[in-house]
């Protein structure tokens, strides 16, 4: 037991690294300004994964992607790299680690927040985590105009789990 346990800390170690890869400007530190906390209205997201899970499978990693409509963004540091403020896991995901990257909207694209959470021991589904985002002069939209693409869920053992759907609430102030 104590070798397979030291396997999953390892590949769970190595899932993390890749993680951190895969954002922009995900460097040591800050490095750049962030917008000031609490300057404006704001709106919080809880997403949430459904589906049947099968007995004894754990969530051990999510990835997703949200399109954020216009006048939404994220604090955010000069590199797009999410301040924890901004993206806390919670629920059922709770105490895992969280690493978030916001890419703001140009000409072309909406503005979109790429979420990967990480937990060695495993969550269930449900709820997950709490998303603050800021608006710009707009007022606050319906959950209906967040988008949410790219869900990719696998075990503890980094075994994709397939049937799973995210869906998201809003809660505004």
């Amino acid at each position: 037991m104590g070798m397979l346990a030291m396997t999953k800390k390892r590949w769970m170690s190595l899932v993390l690294v890749a993680a951190l890869g895969l954002l922009p400007g995900c460097g040591g530190g800050s490095g750049g300004s962030a917008a000031a906390a609490g300057t404006g209205p704001t709106i919080t997201l809880n997403p949430s994964v459904q589906g049947t899970l099968a007995p004894g499978t754990r969530i051990g990693s999510l990835d997703l992607t949200l399109s954020l409509p216009a006048g939404v963004t994220v604090k955010a540091d000069s590199n797009g790299q999410v301040l924890d403020s901004a993206v806390q896991p919670s629920g059922a995901a709770a105490g895992a680690l969280a690493v978030a990257a916001y890419t703001p909207a140009d000409a072309t694209h909406p503005g979109r927040l790429r979420i990967i959470l990480i937990q060695a021991g495993g969550f269930s589904t449900g709820a997950f985590g709490t998303i603050r985002c800021d608006l710009a002069g707009v007022p606050a939209p319906a959950a209906a105009a967040f988008g949410l693409s790219g869900l990719a869920v696998t075990d503890v053992d980094s075994v994709p789990i397939a049937g799973l759907t995210a869906s998201l609430t809003a809660v505004t102030p």
